[in-house]
């Protein structure tokens, strides 16, 4: 059993601090981060992503945790979708005074608007739209990583893209999901899964891995064992218990995930840890057995000492010794906290129930 309540520790804490200092006074969104006091950054620029990603925490919370956050998580995707510009281009970011800059249209925004449409009861987005935004990044092969087609295409962007779309298809039941599903499945078994059970992050236009500067996250190699795991038709295809012990074997003597072993990176964020601990929940109910580093509680218990704190804020990077070298707490960490949390709780009450089934009317 867990000391951490983790629970008590999201319900209590963490959502009230992000309510009271995670949005801009202005209702120009959420903001971008807090500082190392609690306090908003109430003048920095904001990512487009931090609003989804916000509208789907207080959209999971109101879901799950049975809070009053939906309104919350309606206004702030509303927001998200005033960015948009009469082109239908999705902006980078946005200032202080809530007007846009960028238009890149970057698929990884883009999947968090998908995804935070699909976690509302009823979408703020029209579906259609959010199809034709993404018709307008494909490729002959998967999707374009923004509209001016930059390099290198990223395994990252397809990643959260194959998340959200098995959001969408669950949510709408559009068979248009369920293609582009079968896409990224597709091109995660054939290009970023290595024989040796790592993930590539960095590819040309054609899909072949870069020779020079390519990158591996463990972070992703454990986020996909759960993703794949969720997924009925990837968890035969791959050889989950590879990747998963290809990415625990980049752990730190103390049990923590780096950022990078490709190259070797000397810092430890946070979000890797979340993915460690919702991969080591799917090992666990698939019946492999653990070591005690590995077992669920145990992760957690570790995750919630060094990272979370009393208030219920967080901290962004430890180096390897486990000093802390942030100075501030990014909002766009809930999502993979709240995740962690939900992959967690599930787990505890229904072992059966990996992610949200709930439909869209």
């Amino acid at each position: 059993m867990t000391a951490f309540d983790f629970t008590h520790w999201l319900s209590a804490r963490a959502l009230p601090l992000w309510r009271a200092r995670g949005f801009c006074p202005q209702g120009f969104g959420a903001i971008e981060h807090l500082d190392a006091d609690g306090q908003p950054a109430l003048d920095q620029p904001r990512r487009n992503r931090i609003h989804t990603r916000q509208a789907f925490v207080f959209a999971g919370a109101a879901r799950d945790l049975h809070s009053d956050d939906l309104p919350r998580a309606q206004r702030l995707l509303g927001f998200a979708r005033s960015l948009i510009g009469p082109g239908g281009w999705l902006p980078t970011t946005s200032d202080a005074a809530g007007q846009p800059a960028g238009d890149a249209h970057r698929l990884y925004d883009l999947a968090f608007y998908i995804l935070a449409n699909a976690e509302l009861p009823a979408p703020v987005i029209p579906w259609d739209f959010l199809l034709d935004a993404l018709a307008r990044l494909k490729a002959d092969r998967g999707w374009w990583d923004d509209r001016y087609h930059s390099l290198p295409r990223t395994q990252n962007a397809h990643m959260h893209l194959f998340e959200a779309a098995h959001a969408a298809h669950a949510a709408t039941g559009d068979p248009a999901w369920a293609a582009v599903i079968d896409e990224c499945r597709a091109l995660f078994a054939d290009v970023f899964f290595q024989s040796d059970g790592t993930i590539f992050e960095f590819f040309d236009a054609d899909w072949q891995p870069l020779q020079t500067g390519q990158q591996v996250e463990p972070g992703h190699g454990m986020e996909w064992v759960y993703l794949a795991y969720s997924d009925p038709v990837l968890r035969d295809q791959v050889d989950l218990d590879l990747m998963f012990n290809t990415a625990a074997a980049a752990m730190t003597p103390d049990g923590f995930l780096p950022d990078s072993t490709l190259p070797p990176s000397a810092t430890c964020r946070l979000w890797p840890q979340t993915e460690l601990l919702r991969a080591a929940l799917v090992q666990q109910y698939r019946g492999r057995a653990l070591p005690a580093p590995l077992q669920p509680t145990a992760i957690l218990d570790r995750f919630a000492a060094r990272y979370l704190t009393a208030e219920g804020g967080w901290i962004d990077a430890c180096d390897r010794a486990g000093v802390i070298v942030a100075d501030h707490m990014p909002s766009s960490s809930f999502y993979h906290i709240f995740s962690a949390w939900r992959a967690f709780s599930a787990l505890s009450v229904d072992a059966a129930r990996l992610g949200s089934t709930d439909r869209q009317s």
